[in-house]
């Protein structure tokens, strides 16, 4: 019993590494796609950004220092006058200093955001014609 499923088996592998070497085709080698360069996008925009950003928060400790300069002159000063222009300088100054140090942080921030958030904005959809394809490409 055992030779003749021995003999089936023999039989049978026989059929089929013929049949599958007979079917088989070359083939053909996988074309070859040309990749276009990545275009370099130009990063000028925000590096203005950082470089505004970073100048204003420092103008920004210039002015709150002149606030603090001003604010102790207002608390030695005696003539009325004089009191009320040096108030009035250093609330200048201090808005000044917070308003450059905001300014200068969101600067900072959208400097960030436009050199390693912002992606150009590409195709979503697009058709690659050629010879021997034709294909679909979507992409979110």
């Amino acid at each position: 019993m055992k030779r003749l499923w021995a003999g089936a088996a023999a039989a049978l592998c026989a059929l089929l590494i013929p049949a599958a070497g007979a079917l088989a085709q070359a083939a053909a080698p996988f074309p070859v796609l040309e990749v276009p360069p990545a275009a370099h996008d130009s990063h000028r925009l925000a590096r203005a950004a950082m470089i505004s950003g970073v100048a204003l928060v420092a103008v920004s400790f210039v002015f709150e220092r002149e606030a603090d300069r001003t604010y102790d002159q207002y608390l030695t000063a005696t003539d009325p006058a004089d009191i009320s222009s040096l108030y009035d300088r250093t609330l200048r100054y201090d808005r000044l200093s917070a308003g450059s140090l905001i300014s200068g942080n969101a600067l900072i921030a959208t400097g960030l955001a436009l050199r390693f958030i912002h992606r150009p904005h590409a195709t979503h959809l697009e058709l690659a014609l050629g010879p021997r394809r034709c294909a679909v490409t979507c992409s979110f």
